[in-house]
């Protein structure tokens, strides 16, 4: 059984969210049109089946509770992602609201922001988690 392990280069993962961040602040500004109403509960949905699949295809190796971890760890990426694009820009989520006539919530958001997101979470974790046989040592640095 292989176990989870964060990787000792872990400036490039900070290196990757941040490109990440930095494209999903100036994409969806040259997309508008992009923007759609989403129901809140249909998008959390599907968030939830892209990070389990991902988890799935990127760790197949990975033991069932190995791969509900790394699916937590998406999720908080993709909280941390979501939130600095926000305090960077507010206007790139215009919030929560509900629909004239329906008591379903609904957010407004850009699909080419919602994809990077996905995008920079996804790879943020890649860079960062490495599945590694538990009998391996690091090597030693000569001096």
């Amino acid at each position: 059984m292989k176990k989870l392990a964060l990787r000792s280069q872990w400036y490039l993962g900070l290196y990757v969210f941040s490109i990440a961040v930095a494209l999903a602040l100036i994409v969806p500004h040259r997309m508008p049109h992009l923007a759609v109403e989403v129901p809140l509960i249909a998008l959390a949905i599907f968030e939830a089946g892209v990070l389990l699949s991902s988890a799935l295809l990127l760790y197949d190796e990975a033991t069932p509770a190995q791969v509900l971890a790394i699916v937590f760890l998406m999720l908080l990426i993709a909280s941390a992602f979501i939130l600095a694009a926000h305090v960077a820009n507010p206007l790139i989520l215009s919030g929560v609201r509900s629909r004239p006539g329906s008591e379903a919530p609904v957010l407004s958001i850009n699909w080419a922001f919602l994809l990077l997101s996905n995008l920079g979470t996804l790879s943020t974790v890649k860079v960062l988690i490495v599945l590694e046989k538990p009998g391996k040592s690091k090597p030693r640095k000569s001096r």
